[in-house]
């Protein structure tokens, strides 16, 4: 199984709480030491620390698990509404 890593070049990053974060990152991958592919992954920070060796999740990954939440009922209401709020300010 190859060694792999990834080195954050756009950091989001959502506090949860005083201890915990959600990030949601663009990377780039690395097997091995060797530059892959850039990647979107969902990781977890702890007192400010991101957490080595959690599992990264690609971007496709994270998007299909958040609407599979929406539609088996997981979210509340309020929070499909502050998502469309959210999408819609894109511009």
């Amino acid at each position: 199984m190859p060694d792999v890593s990834y080195k954050p070049i756009v950091e989001s990053e959502v506090k949860v709480d005083s201890t915990y974060s959600i990030c949601i990152d663009k990377c780039i991958k690395y097997e091995d030491g060797e530059e892959k592919e850039e990647q979107v992954v969902l990781r977890y920070k702890k007192d400010g620390v991101r957490i080595p060796r959690q599992p990264a999740f690609n971007e496709i990954s994270v998007t299909e698990a958040i609407i599979s939440a929406y539609k088996k009922g997981v979210f509340s209401r309020e929070s499909l509404e502050m998502m469309k709020k959210g999408i819609s300010e894109i511009k």
